[in-house]
């Protein structure tokens, strides 16, 4: 039997570009992302497997982004929720924040989302107290995410 290492993420999104990009981004720095495209499906996803994250856009056909935050937040109460979404206002930021989630990244900024996704990971899977060894072992992974470009398509450059 094989295990892996690797972090999971379940991302929730409704553009199948966006899920696309962020799937190749993460899987270049050795996260695994699973998809969904509704809300229904990434809760069925969440009560079906173990994610490290969640990763959350807001505006969804079937339903309302914050409500699964919510939801996700009362079933998963130690998993790190990012909202990652175009919705840019102060106020759409406190109102995920409100609902559950640990950050708020707003799109189409993707420049540390790799990094900010690993270091919410991380920061739950850790002890409170961080020692100099750890905090290295942090810059170390953010240095060698930063200076990574990744060509995807003709028209999308991704730099992490």
């Amino acid at each position: 039997m094989k295990f892996s290492n690797r972090h999971r993420v379940l991302y929730a999104e409704d553009n199948a570009d966006s899920r696309e990009m962020v799937s190749m981004m993460c899987d270049f720095v050795d996260i695994e992302v699973v998809t969904a495209e509704t809300v229904a499906e990434a809760w069925q996803l969440a009560q079906l497997k173990h994610f490290d994250l969640y990763l959350l856009d807001i505006r969804f056909a079937d339903g309302d982004g914050l409500e699964l935050c919510r939801r996700l937040r009362e079933y998963a109460p130690h998993t790190p929720i990012l909202i990652y979404s175009g919705n840019a206002f102060e106020a759409d930021k406190k109102n995920g924040l409100a609902a559950g989630a640990s950050d708020y990244l707003t799109k189409p900024y993707i420049g540390d989302l790799a990094a900010t996704i690993r270091h919410n990971i991380e920061r739950t899977k850790k002890p409170a107290r961080q020692t100099d060894s750890d905090e290295s072992a942090n810059t170390s992974v953010r240095r060698k995410i930063t200076n990574t470009s990744i060509r995807i398509g003709k028209d999308i450059e991704f730099y992490a």
